[in-house]
């Protein structure tokens, strides 16, 4: 399900909300194609648009775009399946007031029960080994993006 206008640097969005937005451009493999102003963009932006692990996953195709897993009220899951059976997935809070806390199973993403997984955060480069389930907090109209593959 591509998606239509990549809003990030044209002054719509938070940078919170610029980066949220970026993920679920990336994660459903829409093109990136920058709507803003490239001459006068902040560093903000520029390190958004131009996250080298946003975009490997963006860019890489194993059969399907990534697509909405599921939704419950103002929290949202996006998954796109990867090569060499890696996950990308997207952790998204829509909602106004509070951060809350995101846990889904692993078998969400079809990962074996008792697999120890390498869960990799995409925009703070962070790597950490996790078993049977993801959990993040997430803050208002903010987003954890995620690279998961099983650890060696």
């Amino acid at each position: 399900m591509p998606l239509d206008m990549l809003e990030v640097g044209n002054g719509n969005l938070t940078d919170v909300e610029s980066r949220a937005h970026f993920s679920l451009w990336c994660v459903t493999s829409s093109p990136l194609i920058a709507g803003n102003d490239l001459r006068n963009m902040s560093d903000v932006v520029k390190s958004i648009l131009t996250n080298k692990a946003a975009i490997a996953i963006n860019q890489e195709y194993a059969g399907n775009a990534g697509d909405r897993l599921f939704k419950d009220g103002p929290i949202e899951v996006w998954h796109k399946p990867l090569l060499r059976n890696e996950h990308a997935v997207v952790l998204l809070n829509r909602g106004d007031a509070a951060s809350v806390t995101i846990t889904v199973p692993f078998s969400k993403f079809n990962i074996s029960e008792g697999v120890k997984c390498c869960v990799g955060d995409v925009w703070t480069s962070m790597i950490e080994t996790m078993k049977s389930n993801v959990t993040r907090h997430v803050g208002p109209h903010d987003a954890a993006f995620l690279r998961i593959a099983a650890c060696p």
